[in-house]
């Protein structure tokens, strides 16, 4: 019997915080609502979502040559670069580089590969000072949680919740108001910029040819760590494309789809070391961890990926768990895949089954990614790998039996139907005793209908819309 996960009971948990899930809601609904207010300015946005899917599937079904291409040309223009086979390797390769140059304050911007690979604790384990400087993850770093979300980190978090870790943590005593937050956040930030000595940021893409690293932010802080004596930048090794036009385009459907805007408001093009007016040295770190067994698996498309959150936005489920209910620093349904590629199906079963199949996800990815499709297959793996829990799979079989005889699942309908009724008032059942109790204590179930939508189809009642809805 499969023991029921961490992921299982943090929903349970997430389902039962009071204001989580409009706090969820509010935050997501803000995003997905931008994406769908400003995508309309790009005209037949079908062609620019085919477009930019021809644009990732080229640079990653093409992976080596444009990996190659792009070492090379940093190479020339004096980029150290690194080549990491796990996330172990990419965080012994960013120690190595901190002592070597005696680092002892390090900044960092938004990265969720430095968080897949968990830099910071083993940064902060070898005793050097790591500061988060993009506003969200510097709230979610003092509160020592994982992001929850691709894009905005403390969207599980509400003002008054940001202003008691702030006076728990810096010792804030201003009003509880966004602006102020900010401000008093910026006055302990810059001072962490004044000081550090080297700066850590991720990749949003690299462009193969010239030989190009794009980070992108809205708060400028990224530059603040670019610029630094030493800048590393941890990059996913599939978060590249060709060429300038590749990246053009992505810079522009990036923006759209995750925050909504137009362009972001800082894209710094990084190209190598600038002593006059930058950093002294320049590190990037291409890590594969997985990635290569993601390339030559049936999963391949989730690499395309632009990390753009608009699925997570637009999943009803996320929006009610959260992503700190998840195993790991990717939430929602692209996190469902390059979790259980990372982590396995024993440990991530359970995200798969966390879905509704509304296929919301893939109408709002803009690279098309199949991702209920890869939902179902996962699916299907845990089964016939034995991962169902004893009472789901002896449901499941029973369910199965009982769907290949007719006669018995109509008399079950009755049966049902007369089974529920005291249970029930005004047609709803709001508890029900044992496993199906896990339902009602969420959410309500109608009563099965006097009259099933085969019977009344073969009675003809269909054909008169004045009865179609009577029961």
């Amino acid at each position: 019997m499969a023991p029921k996960s961490d992921f299982y009971s943090n929903t349970v948990e997430a389902t039962r915080k009071e204001g989580l899930a409009q706090k969820l809601y509010n935050a997501t609904y803000r995003q997905h609502s931008g994406r769908e207010a400003i995508t309309p300015e790009l005209g037949d946005i079908n062609s620019f979502r085919d477009q930019l899917a021809e644009v990732r599937t080229h640079a990653v079904r093409n992976l080596d040559r444009c990996l190659a291409a792009l070492a090379d040309n940093l190479m020339a223009r004096g980029v150290q670069v690194h080549w990491a086979k796990d996330a172990e390797e990419a965080r012994q390769i960013v120690l190595h580089v901190a002592r070597v140059n005696r680092v002892s304050s390090i900044v960092k911007s938004k990265s969720m590969a430095t968080e897949e690979i968990e830099l910071n604790p083993a940064l902060q384990a070898d005793g050097l000072e790591v500061t988060e400087t993009d506003l969200g993850e510097y709230i979610i770093q003092l509160a020592g949680q994982r992001p929850g979300h691709i894009v905005a980190p403390a969207c599980h978090l509400s003002t008054q919740d940001i202003a008691d870790i702030f006076r728990e943590k810096i010792g804030y005593d201003g009003p509880v108001e966004p602006t102020a937050l900010t401000m008093a956040a910026r006055a302990v930030l810059r001072e962490k910029f004044r000081r550090a000595e080297m700066g850590v940021s991720g990749v949003n893409f690299a462009v193969a040819d010239p030989g190009l690293l794009a980070v992108c932010t809205n708060e400028g802080n990224a530059r603040y760590a670019t610029s630094r004596r030493i800048h590393l930048a941890v990059m996913g090794m599939e978060r590249i494309v060709a060429d300038l036009a590749g990246g053009a385009l992505v810079m522009k459907m990036l923006a759209k789809y995750s925050t909504g805007q137009r362009i972001t408001q800082y894209t710094n093009l990084i190209a190598g070391p600038c002593p006059s007016d930058g950093a002294q040295q320049v590190h990037l770190v291409i890590l594969d961890n997985g990635r290569s067994r993601i390339l030559a698996s049936r999963y391949w498309r989730i690499l395309t990926c632009i990390r753009c959150g608009a699925c997570v936005n637009a999943c009803p489920v996320f929006r009610h768990v959260g992503g700190q209910s998840y195993p790991g620093c990717y939430s929602g349904p692209v996190g469902t895949i390059l979790l259980s590629q990372f982590l396995g199906l024993r440990k991530t079963a359970d995200l798969a089954k966390a879905c509704s199949l509304c296929n919301y996800c893939a109408e709002a990815c803009p690279t098309k990614m199949p991702l209920p499709e890869y939902i179902l297959s996962l699916r299907d793996e845990a089964a016939r790998e034995g991962l169902a829990r004893t009472g789901e799979a002896t449901a499941m079989s029973v369910w199965a039996d009982v769907l290949r005889r007719p006669r018995i699942y109509r008399l079950g309908q009755k049966m049902m139907r007369w089974v529920l009724r005291p249970l029930s008032r005004n047609g709803w059942l709001s508890w029900m005793p044992g496993p199906p109790g896990n339902w009602t204590r969420v959410k309500d179930l109608p009563l099965p209908a006097t009259r099933s939508f085969i019977r009344r189809w073969r009675s003809g009642e269909f054909n008169h819309p004045e009865n179609a809805d009577g029961r």
